[in-house]
Parts: structure tokens; C-alpha cells; sequence
């Protein structure tokens, strides 16, 4: 049994030493005293380690849209309007929301 670069025969000797200078009864209150401890802080991590998931969990997920009051002054979004007249296709103008983007050129044609 090799735990975290603790062989068998040094922990015996640990365990050993610490009866030795704490005493039977020194020696259970320190145990009691360390899995209480241990306990405390797996409970503490797993509340820090839920906190952080459910964080996590509740950026993933979008929040839901606000309906707009039907007369808002400020709108967010344009409204819709007649579709602009068709111009000349020019590949140098740029794309607008109203006309699509050319489409765009393959790494073969760049070369040509």
C-alpha cells in the first residue's frame, strides 16, 4: 500500500509515534477531532463545487426575452420596410442588410 508516497511501515510508525506522545486518550479526542475536520471541509467543497456547477449550468441556458410594451419609444430593432430596389451587382460594394454577401471565393479560385 503505497497512499499519497506513505508506505505501510512508515504510517505504523506515525500512528506509533503519535500514541506515544498524545496517549490512549489524547490520541481518540485527536481522532474524533480530525474526522470532524474532514468532514467539515468534503462538506464545505462539495457546497463550493455545487455553487460553481449551478452557476455554470445557469450561464449555458439563455435568458428568456422581455416582451416589449406595444408602445415602446425606444425601439431595439428596426422596423420592417419596403425592400430597397435592386442595384447593379457590384463584388467591390459592400454587403448591407439588405443585399446578401457575395459568395465567398474557394482557397482554389484566391490562387488564380
Amino acid at each position: 500500500m503505497n497512499f499519497l508516497g506513505v508506505g505501510t511501515m512508515e504510517l505504523i510508525v506515525v500512528l506509533g509515534l503519535a500514541l506515544l506522545i498524545l496517549g490512549p486518550k489524547r490520541m481518540i479526542e485527536a481522532s474524533r477531532s480530525a474526522g470532524k475536520l474532514m468532514r467539515d471541509l468534503r462538506r464545505q467543497r462539495d457546497e463550493f463545487t455545487g455553487l460553481v456547477m449551478s452557476q455554470f449550468e445557469d450561464e449555458d441556458e439563455p435568458a428568456p426575452a422581455a416582451p416589449e410594451p406595444a408602445g415602446a419609444v425606444g425601439r431595439s430593432r428596426p422596423l420592417p420596410s419596403a425592400p430597397a430596389p435592386a442595384a447593379a451587382a457590384d463584388d467591390d460594394a459592400p454587403a448591407t442588410a439588405d443585399t446578401p454577401a457575395p459568395p465567398a471565393e474557394s482557397p482554389d479560385e484566391q490562387t488564380r
